[in-house]
Parts: structure tokens; sequence; C-alpha cells
């Protein structure tokens, strides 16, 4: 699986690197990037050829040499996962592949089906619906509870901390580090702040947090 930025040259080099029999299969798509600054090539390609990643790397590099790094160029290696393929149309569902060489329609077909489930699972764990499950779970235990306790008591960073790590366990996702625990006990504390009062209090316990030797 190469990644490779998109120079002038390139495109007909691409072509004419993988037309060698030694490439029997070939996939490769045109992205431009989230802000359409980033012009990139992805491929995905089969060698009949013996060849170590290490060496595969070198020589691509003897090829597309008008720049250098990891940012220019990374290669590793493809275990035949139609995933990888699937990530090529995540851009564009409707992309017209740059090479297609040896791959059928039914397995681009499939690579697009996956791209669409990827997509739908990586939305249903992005941290705002992580963050709004998080909130909702929180606010109906707080409303069985004494209205007269405070509401700071149940979205405590403990009480967020632990439904986070719960609905990530439903969800067969990763536990969150330590930064993004952070962000996401700040969103929610920040959804359970409807009204000026409390998004003022809640501005002076961040405060307290990241500055704790000064005043407000």
């Amino acid at each position: 699986m190469l990644r490779l930025n998109d120079i002038s040259g390139y495109p007909l080099l691409l072509q004419e690197f993988f037309a060698s029999e030694d490439y029997p299969r070939v996939f490769a798509g045109h992205h431009v990037g989230k802000t359409k600054a980033n012009p990139h090539y992805h491929v995905v390609f089969e060698t009949n050829k013996d060849v170590k990643t290490q060496a595969m790397r070198k020589r691509l590099n003897t090829v597309f040499n008008k720049s250098k790094g990891n940012a220019h160029l990374s290669l590793k290696e493809w275990d035949g996962n139609m995933r990888a393929i699937s990530y090529i149309y995540h851009e564009d569902a409707l992309l017209v592949p740059f090479i297609n060489k040896q791959f059928t329609s039914q397995e681009l077909s499939t690579a697009q089906l996956l791209c669409k489930e990827v997509q739908e699972e990586i939305r249903e764990n992005s941290p705002l619906k992580i963050c709004d499950e998080v909130y909702q779970i929180i606010k109906s235990k707080y409303s069985q509870k004494n209205k007269d306790e405070s509401k700071f008591h149940y979205f405590g960073h403990e009480a967020i901390f632990k439904e986070i790590c719960l609905a990530t366990m439903r969800r067969g996702d990763w536990r969150p580090n330590k930064w993004q625990f952070e962000r996401y006990i700040s969103k929610v504390q920040e959804m359970a702040s409807s009204t000026p009062e409390s998004r003022e209090k809640l501005i002076s316990v961040w405060y307290a947090d990241m500055f704790p030797t000064r005043n407000f």
C-alpha cells in the first residue's frame, strides 16, 4: 500500500511504473484532502517478485525522487483485505480509479460497500456521539435524584469518566487516552450547562483546573 504526494510528473511515472508485469494487480485513486490542498495518491498493488518492504520502498524512492520523507512517500505491506481498497473511496464514493489493473467490478463494489460501513462506524463512534450518549445517561440519572443536590456532583470528572468507559466498552471501541478524556469530559460538562450562570461556573472550574495557582 503506497501513499504518494502528487508532484508534477508523478502521474505519468505512476502509470509507467505499474505498467510492468511485475505488478499484476494495481488500484490507485487520487485524493485532495479535506482542505483540497493536499493532493496525493493511494495505491494498493500486488507484486509477483519476492521483494521485502524496505527494498520496495527503496525502489519507489529511486523513481519518485522529487521529495523525501514519509510525508512524501510511505509504504506498508498489504494483506489482501479489501478494506484497504475501500479507504480509497472515503473521499469520494464515486471515485474514478486513476489506475485499475485486474481488480474486478465485483471487488470494487464490495470495497464501496465496505467504505459506507466504515464511515457509518466512524459516525457512530465519533466523540460527539459518545459525549451525547454519556450526557443523556447522566442527565437521566440526575433527574431521578434529589433536585436540591448539586448538579455538578453528577457531571463531575469521575462520573463522566465512568460513563465514557462504559460507552466505549459497549461499542467495543478503544479507551480514550488522557488527553481525549479531558476533551470528552469538558464537552459533556458543557452540554450540561444550559444557563449563563452554569456556564460561568463551569468556566471557573475549567480555569481552576488549568491554572490552579491563579485567581479567575
